[in-house]
């Protein structure tokens, strides 16, 4: 396609107010003759005046955010004011925290009463037994028992009474010790849990957070509202030298069975690679040079950090390359 015939199609494209056939054209008539330039013509039907040529080769555009952004946004900022609050009132909720812990503490460490009816009644046994003891003893010997044989058995009530009263006793002193040590218990959990909770707060790690996610949110916005230029932005593309030559991006689909692309030697013979095989580009691809090429493999075979730091010095940031 000659330099008439693109301009024709973007002259018709002006004219008939068809936006995005225009920027196609202009940007197929740019990557094509690099070294000319095509005039547009015509009023742009959103403005009323004329096309806005340098607007039209630009590659970014701006987005108005929809009803699913302005929700997801309007979420995200709620969010960040819900952050905002709680890191406010954070002291006043630590100190409730600990105070109503504390008082668990304090509740907690009052020991379970002991049930002490057994040891009364072994006491009251006691009591009793020794003149129930003194009677029997009396109608012992009032029957004509042996005194010495009497006597024992009086000894032997008291005995068995005043050992059931030692065990009671014993019981409940255990009873009374392991009611008291679970209650130290408890009331060390529930302070060291208060200890916890009173810990300091960070609130400049926390500031720190917050301002993340709105950060967040602020580059999310920018996204959605200043896309950077997708795949198809680089159709056309092209890297010159400032010593001459360039590095072509070939334009169009990038799908060899839509748009195929045929090398051709100067001569307009198809040229071939070294097997003899024709050479077939499609869009999208671009044309390095042998001895980039040699730089890109040898940093390949020495790992991935190489590779990325030879594209980037003699392709992104190399100044002989102006895109």
């Amino acid at each position: 396609m000659n330099p008439e015939e693109l301009q024709a199609q973007i002259n018709e494209a002006a004219a008939l107010g068809k936006e995005a056939e225009l920027k196609e054209a202009l940007r197929l008539y740019k990557s094509t003759f690099p070294g000319k330039t095509p005039t547009v013509t015509g009023i742009d039907p959103k403005t009323g005046q004329g096309w806005d040529v340098e607007a039209l080769f630009g590659e970014n555009k701006n987005y108005e955010l929809g009803t699913a952004g302005k929700v997801g946004v309007g979420a995200k900022g709620v969010s960040v004011l819900g952050d905002i609050l709680s890191l406010a009132t954070a002291k006043g909720r630590q100190e409730e925290t600990v105070d109503a812990f504390k008082d668990l503490s304090r509740k907690s460490g009052e020991a379970t009463v002991v049930d002490p009816s057994a040891v009364n009644l072994a006491t009251k046994n006691v009591q009793d037994g020794s003149a129930s003891a003194n009677a029997t003893l009396a109608e012992l010997l009032k029957q004509g028992v042996d005194p010495s044989k009497a006597a024992q058995i009086s000894q032997n009530i008291n005995r068995q009474n005043t050992a059931d009263l030692i065990t009671q006793l014993n019981q409940y002193g255990r009873q009374k010790q392991t009611a008291e040590e679970q209650a130290k218990s408890r009331a060390n959990k529930y302070d060291a849990i208060a200890t916890q909770a009173g810990l300091p707060i960070d609130f400049f790690k926390e500031g720190a957070g917050i301002a993340s996610k709105a950060g967040d949110l602020g580059l999310g916005i920018e996204s959605l509202m200043n896309p950077l230029p997708t795949t198809s932005a680089r159709s056309g593309m092209k890297m010159e030298y400032e010593d001459g030559g360039s590095l072509q991006t070939t334009q169009g689909a990038s799908d060899h069975s839509e748009n195929p692309m045929m090398v051709t030697n100067k001569d307009g013979s198809p040229a071939v690679d070294e097997e003899g095989r024709q050479i077939e580009v499609t869009g999208k691809e671009t044309i390095i040079p042998d001895w980039l090429m040699e730089q890109l493999i040898e940093a390949a075979q020495m790992g991935p950090e190489e590779l990325m730091g030879v594209f980037k010095d003699e392709i992104i940031d190399e100044e002989r390359f102006q895109a």
